[in-house]
């Protein structure tokens, strides 16, 4: 008895041992070189990531390679052509909504979508409270959840949660595809403290000065550590992390944060970059064999601009973006390796796509025109057919619809499907 019990605790040290060695070979090892090269530099072209590791192709999967740290992700047929008669919308998506990404935008985008083809959306079942999170600072809860009649699949979740692979995909069907949002975290971080009052929490930390929120932003950063107690934190440390599913213990573990961003690179089969975001949404387009009217948009949800920051990022000092670094570390971390995976992807596509994202981009601006103001009734936009797009119209509808407050829009949308169901009900229990 004592031989085995010998052998087996052997065998168990041994397995352990393997274990770590193989994990600790994964680690992401960001220097401060590559993490300023990948995260600051905001007009990195596909061509500049000869500075990191370039992907290499093997079988069905795409290998990425960040100083080091290798991941895969599903294979990804981006460069299919645009009058492929087989190609057919993808209708099955969970979008990952990530707190100050412009993550409404696109949210706003799939609503539309959801809407043109009658599709069933991941709805919470209350219009109160924080009726617009799906899971507030939680994952996905299916006792919460709109229904849906028997036989039925539900084809979009784009509200706000907490990602956990084994709750999603409960809900989801199994040929969903996974989406998510990432912005430079600086930008990110200077975003959500100014939307979260920030700035009203550190002047109660410097009474009898009348100071700037920048300035209040600068000071926190001094040693944003000191008030990991205050509320303040849990929308300014790693959030995009916590969005993704990182626990809060795990925030300074190398370990984790590597095999956290290795999960989420096999389960995610695009990650949406804030920065290069034109050129996400055509990657997108193609992904879910979409048309170009369906990828356009006007910014919502946003403080005084436009898809961009309230403050400019260069203006904090170096010591104030190295303590951010280090306090939001997997952040930074998680965010460089899907911006790299995305320039990678840019890369690797066998056709003028540049050419795709100048014609998006005139066609947005034509957009911005025509919606200002909000067109009169019964004006139309047409928009003229390309090697990309067939022709289209943008109605005054179009303008209000892109233009909707967003939590108004969710509302609306949980009533529908609430009216949806019981009307199944309802039938149901006739027959």
């Amino acid at each position: 008895m004592n031989k085995w019990l010998s052998r087996w605790i052997l065998f168990l040290v041994v397995v352990t041992i393997v274990t770590v060695l193989s994990i600790k070979q994964m680690i992401i090892k960001l220097d401060p070189e590559t993490i300023t090269y990948i995260s600051n530099n905001r007009n990195l072209t596909p061509e500049d990531i000869i500075h990191v590791k370039p992907l290499t192709n093997r079988g069905n999967t795409i290998q990425h390679s960040v100083a080091g740290f290798k991941l895969s992700t599903a294979e990804i047929n981006l460069s299919q052509s645009l009058e492929n008669a087989k190609c057919k919308p993808n209708i099955y998506i969970a979008f990952l909504k990530v707190h100050k990404t412009g993550s409404s935008t696109i949210m706003n985008m799939l609503y539309r979508f959801a809407e043109r083809l009658n599709l069933n959306l991941v709805l919470p079942n209350s219009t109160g409270g924080n009726f617009n999170y799906l899971g507030y600072g939680t994952t996905l809860n299916s006792l919460q959840l709109v229904p849906i009649p028997v036989g039925e699949k539900y084809n979009i979740l784009c509200n706000h949660v907490v990602y956990d692979k084994l709750a999603l995909r409960a809900v989801m069907p199994t040929e969903t595809l996974y989406i998510g949002i990432l912005r430079d975290p600086v930008a990110n971080f200077m975003s959500a403290f100014s939307y979260y009052g920030g700035g009203r929490f550190m002047q109660s930390k410097v009474p009898g000065k009348s100071l700037s929120e920048f300035d209040l932003m600068r000071i926190f950063l001094e040693n944003p550590r000191k008030y990991n107690s205050s509320g303040i934190t849990y929308y300014v440390h790693n959030k995009m992390s916590f969005d993704f599913g990182l626990n809060r213990g795990d925030f300074d573990k190398d370990i984790a944060i590597t095999q956290f961003i290795s999960d989420l690179d096999k389960d995610f089969t695009l990650i949406i970059i804030l920065e290069y975001l034109d050129e996400s949404l055509i990657l997108l387009k193609r992904l879910l064999c979409w048309e170009m009217h369906d990828i356009l948009y006007l910014p919502t949800n946003v403080r005084f601009s436009p898809i961009s920051q309230q403050f400019n990022t260069e203006e904090l000092t170096k010591s104030s973006i190295e303590n951010l670094e280090k306090y939001n570390k997997a952040d930074f971390m998680l965010y460089a390796f899907f911006k790299q995976r995305l320039l990678s992807q840019l890369n690797d596509l066998n056709y003028d796509f540049k050419s795709e994202v100048r014609q998006f981009q005139i066609i947005q601006t034509k957009l911005a025109d025509f919606c200002r103001g909000i067109p009169r009734m019964g004006k139309i936009l047409t928009v003229a057919a390309s090697k990309w797009h067939g022709s289209f119209n943008v109605t005054r509808e179009t303008c209000i619809t892109m233009m909707r407050d967003e939590l108004d829009l969710v509302r609306e949308k949980i009533l529908l499907a609430m009216d949806k169901y019981m009307n199944w009900l309802r039938t149901k229990n006739k027959s």
